[in-house]
């Protein structure tokens, strides 16, 4: 048997033990898989012989690091081949942190009460002496029209600085409102571009074919998908045409890579892919880069427009 057959066969044994494991993942393996996932997608390698020596242990693995040249390769194999193929399963993920979650609810709700006391107690102040100054001023009303007026020009004075308060509040929430909407954006242009540069290089630079080419793929169109829902609520990107195309052209490689998807296949999805399905994705690939160099143009456009809006916004106020 040589050595990529044995290999294989050692797969197929670790993929068998994780099948079992993501069934009903306990939180120990939550934990494993975020702390690997998390080492895989960052960009040192030097703890990689500790965690490979620390997963196959856990897990009663074969050692297959001797087929690699480092442990990080056997890491990163594993996670892609074994364990990455049950993502779906890891959906119910969400409930690993309930217990947390319960708790800084609770302190959260008190922090928002402090900080609203905090962040208004001018308005509620002036609420206050508003308030007891209208009270007084009545009292006085059929008996000293002199303190009346003094009273009742307090409590107009009250009234217009709670006006102006809120007026003021109101603009500068406007304000970090139209600075975070920009940071979203930018945030978002990064994570697209991020993504396009790591499909480049898997599909056209690794020359990826069948199975894990369609995977690679399909991974990319979802991540686009993301792009597109957490971005959709921003009306500037409506002004930019290459963002209107990327929404069509989401819907479009949607469309065709489930056609290869649901296909009949002998074995696994991918087995049957034809030269001209792989020619199609790769252009597809090379298409969204092309738009991909306009939309950032499309970008410093908006940084221009957000970065006038918000000076004009800042020297503004009541």
């Amino acid at each position: 048997m040589s050595k990529l057959e044995d290999l294989n066969k050692q797969l197929k044994t670790i993929k068998g033990i994780f099948d079992k494991v993501t069934i009903s993942p306990s939180n120990e393996f939550v934990r494993d898989y975020t702390i690997l996932s998390s080492y895989l997608n960052g960009d040192t390698n030097v703890y990689s012989a500790n965690i490979w020596n620390y997963i196959m242990m856990e897990y009663r693995l074969p050692n297959i690091s001797v087929y690699f040249n480092t442990a990080d390769e056997a890491l990163e194999t594993v996670f892609e081949k074994c364990i990455h193929p049950f993502y779906l399963r890891l959906d119910i993920l969400p409930g690993f942190n309930y217990k947390y979650k319960k708790l800084s609810s609770a302190f959260e709700k008190r922090w928002t009460i402090n900080r609203f006391f905090i962040n208004n107690w001018m308005i509620i102040l002036s609420i206050i002496l508003m308030l007891v100054t209208l009270s007084l001023s009545h009292s006085f009303r059929n008996s000293d029209m002199f303190l009346y007026d003094i009273l009742m020009g307090l409590a107009t004075g009250f009234m217009i600085s709670i006006l102006v308060s809120i007026l003021n509040f109101y603009h500068k929430t406007q304000l970090r409102n139209k600075k975070a909407e920009f940071n979203d954006i930018l945030n978002n242009f990064n994570y697209i571009k991020k993504l396009y540069k790591k499909v480049k290089s898997s599909i056209l630079n690794e020359k990826l074919e069948g199975h894990d080419l369609v995977i690679e793929f399909c991974n990319f169109n979802n991540g686009l998908s993301k792009f597109i829902e957490d971005t959709r609520e921003i009306k500037s990107l409506n002004t930019c045409s290459n963002y209107l195309w990327f929404i069509d052209y989401d819907k479009e490689i949607f469309d065709y890579s489930s056609i290869i998807v649901n296909s009949e296949f002998s074995r696994v999805v991918g087995d049957s892919i034809t030269e001209e399905q792989e020619t199609k994705l790769h252009m597809y690939i090379i298409e969204f880069g092309y738009y991909l160099s306009f939309f950032e143009y499309d970008i410093v456009k908006l940084e221009h427009f957000y970065g006038r809006d918000i000076n004009i916004m800042q020297d503004k106020s009541i």
